[in-house]
């Protein structure tokens, strides 16, 4: 097994540029990125002054290139929402009960108590077990209904989706384009 050590900074052009790797802070960030009462401008400087820890990269293109760097762990694509859906599956703050919960038993970590890398965190995130609570609902918020054709499992479906529904935070543009997506698939 190769041990490694995880990243402290992310390289931009040469240059290294120290991060917050605490899990917390980037749940916050991917947290304020979803929320739809702040203005991108706005955002995109708590963003940044929640990431970097000292000096920024020379463009703002290059410093957000860096946060993405850093949040999707190195690898191109990380994503902890549906890919079928705008709608999220996960909301870490609304979910903290049941991921402290899910981490504490399969791993026998107290999130509350601990530090961790979020590298760390998030990998250990993605290999949570397929029971615990948090896995089976965010199978149920991913679900797609219409692909249900027993209307009983519908019914059920329907049901616990209703139960565990998250917060809407998109803005009404959002909302409006996600229902026209919905509607040209049924058309």
């Amino acid at each position: 097994m190769k041990i490694y050590s995880l990243p402290e900074e992310v390289c931009i052009d040469g240059v290294l540029y120290a991060v917050n790797t605490d899990f917390r802070v980037w749940i916050e960030i991917e947290e304020l990125l979803s929320l739809s009462e702040i203005n991108v401008f706005e955002k995109i400087q708590k963003v940044l002054c929640l990431c970097y820890k000292n000096a920024l990269p020379e463009t703002l293109d290059k410093a957000i290139d860096g946060v993405m760097q850093f949040y999707r762990c190195g690898k191109e694509n990380v994503r902890s929402g549906s890919e079928k859906s705008s709608m999220p599956i996960l909301n870490f703050s609304e979910d903290a009960d049941m991921i402290g919960a899910a981490f504490y038993h399969d791993y026998g970590i107290d999130l509350w108590r601990t530090d961790m890398h979020w590298w760390q965190f998030y990998a250990l995130f993605m290999s949570l077990e397929e029971n615990d609570r948090i896995m089976q609902v965010m199978r149920y918020r991913a679900v797609d209904l219409h692909s249900i054709e027993n209307k009983e499992q519908r019914k059920f479906y329907r049901k616990m989706k209703e139960l565990y529904r998250l917060k809407d935070n998109r803005t009404p543009d959002e909302r409006e384009r996600d229902m026209i997506e919905k509607l040209n698939c049924v058309f």
